[in-house]
C-alpha cells in the first residue's frame, strides 16, 4: 500500500469514527434521556456497524489507533469541566467521610471479586474505576493507562451500565421509599453510589434545587478518585510507578478552572460538546474493534455480577454509616 492510500485509509477511519460519534450525540440529545450515555451509544453503534466493514481490515486497523489519540486530549477537557474544587469544598465533612467509605468499598469489593472470579486484570481495573468514580468517563480514562483492549472496554462499560440501571430504577427507589430517606440524605446516597453522572441526575430529578446541587457536589468528589486509581492501576500493569502524562493535565486544568470561576462558567458549556465528540468518536472506534462474541461470554457475565454486587455492598455500607449517625 502506497503512502497516499495509507493516508486515505486513516482519513476514512477518522471520518467514520467522527460520523458515528456525531450520530451518538444526536441520538442522546434527541432522546432527552439522562440515563443514556453518549459514550455508550457510540460504543453500541460501533459494534452495530462493524459487520459492514469486516472485510476492510486496513480501515479497522486505523480506527484502532484513534482512542490513544482522542482520549488523552479529552482527559484535559474532562478536568476543566468536571474537576471543580469549589463543589468539593461545599460538601459537609460527614458526607465526605461517607463518600470516602463507599469509594473504598467499591474498590475492595470489585477487585476482590474480580480476582476470585478470574477476570482479566484490565477488565478488573476498568470495572473498578467505572463503578467507583464515573462510569463511562472513568473507564475511558483508565483504558489508556492500563493498555486495555477494545473487548476489555466494551465488556466493562456494558457491565457497569446494566448494573447501574438496576441500581437506578430498582434498588435506589426501593431503599428510598422503604427507609424514608430525607431529600438531603437521598441526594448524597445517589451522588456517592451511582456510577454514571446521568444516573445521578435522573435519581434526584424530583428533589429540590439545593438537594440536586448537593448530589452533583458529592459526585464531583468522586472525580478526584481518578488522581489515585489511574496511576495505581497503571503502575500495577507496568510493574513500576507510572503516572500518565494526561493525568497531570487533568489536575492542572481542574485547578485553573476552579481558580478562575468567572471564566469557567463561560468556557465549560463550550468545551462540553467538544469533549463529548472526542470521546464518543473514540468509543465508536473501540466498538469497531470489539469482537461481539466477547459480550456473550462468561467474562462479561462475571463482570456484570461483580459490578452489581459491588454496588449493593457499597449501598449497604452507606446506609450503615447513616444508621451510625454520620451525615445527621
Amino acid at each position: 500500500m502506497n503512502v497516499l492510500s495509507l493516508y486515505m485509509e486513516r482519513i476514512k477511519g477518522l471520518g467514520l469514527s467522527l460520523g458515528i460519534g456525531f450520530l451518538a450525540l444526536f441520538i442522546y440529545h434527541t432522546s432527552k434521556s439522562h440515563w443514556l450515555d453518549p459514550l455508550l451509544i457510540a460504543l453500541v453503534l460501533g459494534l452495530a456497524v462493524r459487520p459492514l466493514f469486516y472485510k476492510q481490515t486496513q480501515l479497522l486497523a486505523h480506527t484502532k489507533e484513534l482512542p490513544s489519540l482522542l482520549i488523552p486530549i479529552g482527559v484535559l477537557l474532562y478536568g476543566s469541566i468536571n474537576l471543580d474544587f469549589h463543589q468539593v469544598a461545599a460538601v459537609k465533612i460527614d458526607f465526605l467521610f461517607l463518600t470516602f467509605f463507599v469509594f473504598m468499598v467499591f474498590i475492595l469489593v470489585t477487585l476482590a471479586l474480580s480476582i476470585f472470579l478470574g477476570l482479566k486484570e484490565q477488565v478488573a481495573y476498568l470495572l473498578t474505576s467505572g463503578s467507583t468514580i464515573c462510569g463511562a468517563s472513568a473507564i475511558t480514562v483508565t483504558s489508556q493507562a492500563v493498555d486495555a483492549e477494545a473487548d476489555d472496554v466494551s465488556i466493562s462499560l456494558l457491565a457497569v451500565f446494566f448494573a447501574g440501571l438496576i441500581a437506578l430504577f430498582l434498588l435506589l427507589p426501593f431503599l428510598r421509599s422503604s427507609l424514608g430517606l430525607s431529600q438531603e440524605k437521598y441526594a448524597v446516597f445517589a451522588g456517592a453510589s451511582l456510577q454514571f453522572t446521568g444516573f445521578v441526575k435522573v435519581a434526584v430529578g424530583d428533589l429540590a434545587d439545593q438537594a440536586r446541587a448537593l448530589a452533583m457536589s458529592v459526585k464531583a468528589v468522586r472525580y478526584l478518585g481518578l488522581l489515585f486509581l489511574v496511576p495505581f492501576f497503571a503502575s500495577m500493569i507496568k510493574g513500576k510507578i507510572f503516572v500518565p502524562w494526561f493525568l497531570w493535565g487533568f489536575l492542572v486544568s481542574g485547578i485553573l478552572f476552579s481558580l478562575f470561576q468567572d471564566f469557567a462558567v463561560v468556557a465549560r458549556p463550550s468545551l462540553k460538546p467538544l469533549l463529548d465528540m472526542l470521546w464518543s468518536s473514540a468509543m465508536a472506534a473501540i466498538g469497531f474493534n470489539t469482537n461481539i462474541r466477547s459480550l456473550f461470554s462468561m467474562q462479561y457475565l462475571k463482570a456484570f455480577c461483580v459490578s452489581l454486587v459491588a454496588f449493593t455492598v457499597a449501598a449497604c455500607v452507606f446506609l450503615l454509616g447513616l444508621s451510625l449517625g454520620m451525615g445527621s
